[in-house]
């Protein structure tokens, strides 16, 4: 029987045919993991499937038995030895990966396919713990449909089934799961902490850093990583200023935080507020940036003496968090003899000439506003430039920058501009951060890339108290060096210089990230709380929020419920579904009914084993009818055939 009626018949090509489509699923998943998984495992599953593909087309010998416990037994040696553990997210998907491998070279039956694909769906999980962006998300959708065609295929016993028709079905089956899980995950409850864990592990320290020395910002100017993007929620300021470490301690060229401890210096609120929200890419440190002068944080942050905010714990993974900044704001003014004294701090001895110069300023100007502006007019008229690859400097390198080489980036002019100050008696101190940002107009949201990161000074004066100062900002731009203008340019907008079509691509793209990041990397119970309420839900009432729950299932299960039966009423006026129902009426009539959830070759093959005498014509129906309803072949001849086998067959009752 099963011969006479099965779309494949070679056991070969059905055999190969199961493999392709279960190693396209399988390369599918591992793509992902490419990056985050040790190079071993990877070479390791790579042998392997060129072996099981050898073994399908070639007939080459796969391993016994204990040669496959010895390589199983040595894989997981080899993971322990890695991770030190078998156990946990890490070692864990590095075991899905190489038991996949395993499983791989011992799959001849559909459990054993059914086993390896189920490994897949775990690998394809898996990766969303390393990198769950959107564009892994917009991969994974159709490395899904492909693992559930590949599941199809295998399910289809011992036929065969076409990629076409098994794309179908896998086609049908994710339709309705995607929106279903969509509302799924904006209602059920959500609990605090991040959604993947795995992001507050093993990350890299990027962008600003704690201290600062000749070429270190320069280093992130030719970078287009995303520091931070934000929604302001007020008119932003035309100047903006992203306040990070304000270093104090200068020593061996370097500056630092420093360890002395303060109390924050007294404010003076002037204009008015600016609220903005900040959404912080990972960068392992425990600084939040913000505008000046910050005038509430969030709960688990604190405010240091300088104005920095300082968060709790390190920024390991994604943070939003809210902002309200007094840019016009005057701080300071009743500075302290502590405070004083530490920006006031200079190693006793180093950069010579710089110091003579800052003496003579001390004693011939009238005032610290004088010395400032003395100190800017020297940059803004020397021959100083602006460049990315400044020459190196020695022991002294403030006497070096100003009076030999003239020319660095930021972190060059404001260190000399510091030390300057101090040495003539102004307190002064470094602030790092960033500035300014490029508005996305798709999305109204401003990204601040590392490009933009910077450096300028903060002097005290007696009746601004500490006044914002930035050196860099008074060179002319006939003295910014083509590679350093050229290189911010081209970083600070994505790389997005090649034309107008790419700028708009990447504003799409990163609109495209932003809501992702905001409101599924990000859905934690204050979003939902926000959600819920939107559509008039009080997140603190269990009670309702059961309620919502409950009624979201119901709506679920029905639409579910009414899409299939919607399929099915109209796949019941088809002439096909039509002559295949009268088939089995005659045969329902004979004792023979075909079960609900019995499929028409399992049906046939029941058919044929309990009247014999009715063979012939059950195969010739079964055959034409998979092959018109599920192979869509043309309904001409093969209609008519049909409908006059269904007529002919008159099968008699047993007595």
């Amino acid at each position: 029987m099963s011969a006479t009626i099965a779309i494949t018949t070679d056991d070969r090509t059905l055999a190969n045919q199961r493999l392709l489509w279960a190693l396209a699923a399988l390369l599918a998943m591992l793509l992902p993991a490419v990056g985050h998984t040790r190079r071993w495992a990877m070479a390791l599953i790579g042998v392997l499937i060129v072996w099981r593909v050898a073994h399908g087309w070639f007939n080459l010998p796969l391993p016994g038995r204990l040669p496959r416990a010895l390589l199983t037994f040595a894989a997981l040696g080899a993971i322990w030895f890695s991770y030190g553990t078998l156990l946990g997210i890490v070692a864990g998907s590095a075991l899905l990966i190489v038991m996949a491998g395993l499983k791989l070279i011992e799959c001849h039956t559909r459990r054993d396919y059914f086993l390896l694909l189920v490994i897949t769906l775990f690998i394809g999980l898996s990766n969303f713990l390393y990198a769950p962006s959107f564009i892994l998300a917009a991969y994974m959708l159709p490395a899904l449909w492909l693992t559930l065609t590949a599941l199809v295929v295998v399910s289809h016993g011992e036929r065969g089934l076409s990629g076409r028709q098994a794309g179908r079905i896998a086609t049908g089956l994710l339709l309705p799961a995607v929106p279903v899980a969509a509302l799924l995950f904006f209602i059920f409850p959500r609990i605090a902490g991040p959604i993947w864990q795995l992001q507050s592990q093993g990350v890299a320290t990027t962008g600003i850093g704690d201290s600062m020395s000749p070429g270190s910002i320069s280093d992130l100017a030719v970078s287009n990583r995303i520091a931070f993007r934000v929604q302001f929620d007020d008119p932003p300021p035309p100047k903006r200023y992203w306040r990070g470490p304000v270093l104090h301690h200068f020593a061996n060229g370097t500056w630092t935080r420093g360890t002395q401890q303060l109390t924050p210096a007294r404010v003076e609120p002037k204009g008015d507020p600016v609220r903005y929200t900040v959404t912080l890419e990972p960068d392992n440190h425990n600084w939040l940036y913000a505008l000046a002068i910050p005038a509430s944080w969030p709960a688990d942050a604190s405010l240091a003496a300088d104005y920095t905010i300082y968060a709790d714990k390190r920024v390991r993974e994604r943070r939003q968090y809210e902002i309200v900044s007094y840019p016009q704001a005057a701080y300071g003014l009743d500075l302290s003899k502590a405070a004083r004294e530490r920006d006031l701090q200079l190693p006793e001895q180093g950069n010579p000439r710089a110091r003579a110069l800052a003496e003579e300023w001390r004693h011939n100007l009238a005032s610290p506003r004088a010395i400032v502006q003395r100190a800017l007019s020297r940059f803004a008229g020397g021959d100083y430039y602006y460049t990315l690859k400044p020459p190196p400097l020695g022991h002294n390198g403030i006497d070096q920058f100003l009076f030999e080489t003239r020319q660095g980036f930021c972190g060059h002019y404001a260190s000399a501009f510091v030390f300057l100050m101090r040495a003539a008696g102004v307190p002064a101190h470094v602030v790092t951060g960033y500035t300014g940002g490029e508005r996305n107009p798709l999305d109204g949201y401003w990204t601040v890339r590392d490009a933009r990161a910077h450096a300028w000074a903060e002097v005290w004066l007696p009746t601004t108290g500490w006044t914002r100062v930035d050196p860099t900002a008074v060179l002319p731009p006939n003295r910014i060096a083509p590679d350093a203008a050229a290189a911010i340019e081209a970083a600070s907008r994505g790389g997005a210089g090649a034309g107008d079509w790419l700028r708009q691509f990447n504003f799409a793209w990163d609109a495209a990230n932003t809501f992702w990041n905001r409101w599924v990397m990000s859905y934690g119970p204050t979003l939902q709380k926000t959600a819920f309420a939107h559509i008039g839900v009080d997140y603190g009432n269990w009670m309702s929020v059961a309620m919502t729950m409950l009624v979201a299932f119901v709506l679920i299960f029905a639409g579910v419920g009414g899409w299939f039966a919607w399929r099915a009423w109209l796949k019941r006026g088809e002439p096909v579904v039509q002559l295949y129902s009268r088939f089995c009426r005659k045969l329902a009539l004979v004792g023979l009914h075909r079960g609900r959830n019995e499929g028409p070759l399992d049906f046939a093959e029941r058919a044929q084993r309990e009247r014999p005498d009715c063979a012939d014509t059950i195969d010739v129906v079964t055959r034409l009818y998979v092959a018109l309803r599920y192979e869509k072949a043309a309904p001409g001849d093969g209609l008519r055939r049909l409908a006059a086998a269904v007529a002919n067959f008159q099968p008699e009752r047993r007595i």
